[in-house]
């Protein structure tokens, strides 16, 4: 039942998000047509989030979890009814916007990390894998059901009745979350403590944990240019493929499609055998063949190729991400520790994001696109990097164990 429960919390609190998030993006580039402006925000959001990141994981570790995200989304539902109120009665859109995409993007960083913290505390750890699956099936089950709204409702919806529908799904979410039954497992943060030296503290842990640190920073980059690329997909579709509104929610829901299907895929692969980082290089070579895709082809259908592509390349990264860190993060560290990574990821999305939306203006977006190929080439040789050392370390231990025989 407590299961059960997050997942439907999850999924009502999220479909709210997810269609305000996709339309900010339309609505901006309706109102000020600059995909700058677009990357400016989505890199406010993130810089937002990184300087409110070392409160909010030292909070998950701190305080009960259920009771903490319940009481975050209570908040966020009447901060965006208050929102709702000021667009109702004219207020600038952009400034409406921008407070409450910064809010959703806040809210949605504590919602992941806490999600993970409470599934680890629900389920043993032989069904990790398992509830990594299940937490991304609906994770982007939102993001094709969102793209579902945001295709019949594009153009033809005021901001205020977005904002009111992100209101409600957070204020049911929270009720729903009064299911869950968790027990409070932190303690190892004290109100004493510095918010910088709780995150220490999940560092001090990673230090310890090579492999594990490299592993969770390398798949870091699919999850970065994912969210860097919100800043070209508006202008991608208006100038390179010269289509509308409609065009852009339908690759929306083709990008959901992909992301829903990954994980089923995955559970059949899991059943093969095969090592995670297989699996995640697999991902990896996805990407790239997205990227090359969307270079090559300029067309609508290859468009939904590569976001086929793309989400579903992103979604098999993140699944063994976040089996990995619930396999090896202990449960009275995992908020700072999660605190660690989405420290680093939201610094490379600010600079990334900022970086991708001055290039598609100042150049093309065609060019935005060939950065982010670059990137993800980088971190396919890095990824493949660590893999070696890794398995090099392995060998010579052995090495080492059988001299002392």
């Amino acid at each position: 039942m407590s299961l059960s429960a997050l997942y439907g919390a999850t999924l009502l609190s999220g479909l709210g998000t997810g269609v305000l998030l996709v339309m900010a993006n339309w609505l901006l580039l309706k109102l000020y047509e600059s995909s700058t402006i677009i990357g400016i925000l989505t890199a406010a959001s993130y810089f937002a989030c990184f300087l409110a990141l070392p409160v909010l994981s030292g909070w998950l570790d701190r305080y009960h979890r259920r009771h903490l995200l319940q009481r975050i989304y209570v908040v966020t539902g009447v901060i965006q009814l208050v929102l709702a109120g000021f667009a109702l009665a004219g207020g600038t859109e952009l400034i409406l916007l921008a407070v409450s995409v910064i809010l959703s993007v806040l809210v949605r960083m504590l919602d992941q990390m806490a999600r993970l913290a409470i599934a680890q505390q629900l389920v043993p750890k032989a069904r990790y894998r398992e509830v990594s699956r299940h937490l991304e099936i609906l994770r982007q089950g939102i993001t094709l059901v969102s793209g579902v709204i945001v295709a019949v409702l594009i153009d033809k919806i005021a901001l205020h009745h977005l904002l009111i529908l992100d209101a409600a799904t957070y204020l049911c979410g929270g009720m729903l979350l009064c299911l869950v039954q968790c027990q409070h497992q932190g303690g190892a943060a004290t109100k004493s403590q510095s918010k910088l030296t709780e995150l220490r503290e999940g560092l001090s842990f990673l230090k310890q944990n090579h492999y594990f640190f490299s592993l969770m920073v390398v798949t870091l980059v699919p999850y970065v240019l994912v969210l860097s690329q919100n800043a070209i997909h508006p202008a991608h579709v208006e100038e390179v493929l010269q289509l509308d509104g409609d065009a852009y929610a339908l690759i929306g829901v083709v990008f959901g499609v992909g992301a829903v299907a990954a994980p089923v895929l995955l559970t059949w692969i899991h059943r093969l055998g095969l090592l995670r980082e297989k699996v995640i290089f697999v991902g990896f070579v996805g990407y790239l063949s997205a990227s090359c895709i969307i270079l090559l082809w300029p067309g609508f259908y290859a468009t939904c190729i590569a976001m086929l592509l793309f989400s579903a390349s992103h979604s098999v990264v993140r699944i063994e991400r976040l089996a990995f860190m619930m396999e090896y993060a202990p449960v009275s560290l995992v908020g700072r520790i999660s605190g660690v990574f989405e420290f680093i990821g939201l610094i490379s999305v600010v600079l990334v994001t900022s970086m991708i939306g001055v290039i598609a203006d100042q150049f093309s977006v065609n060019s935005a696109w060939a950065a982010m190929l670059v990137i993800i080439l980088v971190g396919a040789v890095l990824f493949s990097l660590s893999c070696y050392r890794a398995q090099r370390s392995l060998i010579t231990s052995a090495a080492g164990e059988d001299t002392e025989c």
